[in-house]
């Protein structure tokens, strides 16, 4: 099944620019979702299961792990510091990481304890959360495609001053300087940002 994966993700490297990170999650998410439903009512058919149910789960399964690897295996390793602010993007980067391995560390602790005590409608629990991913794409992840990283601190800001296409680093100087923060010439950090106060 892992090669599955591999063979989803070959297409997002030539295809991410083009159709986007928020289309390509948001439409991958639908499908895993429609995936997910199949093989939750093929296995959970009981006295009514058949060969040909049987394998309608599987291939539900193999379409579910390509589009997986297709549009959420690498995607979101790219999105989530792309979407953090510029100080805090290799933090945001690691708490990722952080996420994402203990996640697969309690599926795959607990994930045979709940088939053996719940049974197969445990993956119901699956089912769920990717209709969630659905919503949660649709309306809180912007497409941050074919933006600077400047461009993209825009974004999120609950104000955005106002300032000619393509000089977006100059109008996160202005927000700075309109909350009353010292700037650098590069828009970095501030110079006494990390200098603790003296008495």
């Amino acid at each position: 099944m892992n090669t599955l994966f591999a063979l989803g993700t070959w297409f997002t490297p030539s295809t991410i620019e083009k159709g986007g990170r928020r289309r390509i999650m948001l439409w991958t998410s639908v499908l895993l979702t429609v995936f997910m439903l199949i093989f939750v009512v093929m296995i959970n058919l009981g006295d009514k299961k058949s060969n040909a149910t049987q394998w309608t789960a599987v291939a539900s399964v193999v379409a579910y792990m390509f589009f997986f690897g297709y549009g959420w295996v690498g995607i979101p390793w790219l999105y989530g510091p792309e979407i953090a602010p510029i100080r805090y993007r290799t933090l945001g980067g690691s708490f990722g990481a952080t996420g994402e391995w203990s996640m697969t560390f309690v599926t795959v602790f607990a994930g045979g304890i709940a088939l053996q005590r719940v049974g197969p409608v445990i993956w119901v629990w699956f089912l769920v959360f990717c209709f969630v991913t659905v919503v949660y794409v649709y309306f809180c992840c912007p497409e941050t495609g074919g933006k600077t990283l400047e461009e993209i601190d825009l974004i999120f800001m609950k104000n955005p001053p106002t300032a000619p296409l393509g000089d977006a680093e100059n109008a996160v100087d202005d927000e700075r300087s309109a909350n009353g923060a010292k700037n650098t010439s590069n828009s970095t950090i501030e110079e006494n940002e990390f200098v603790p106060k003296s008495d």
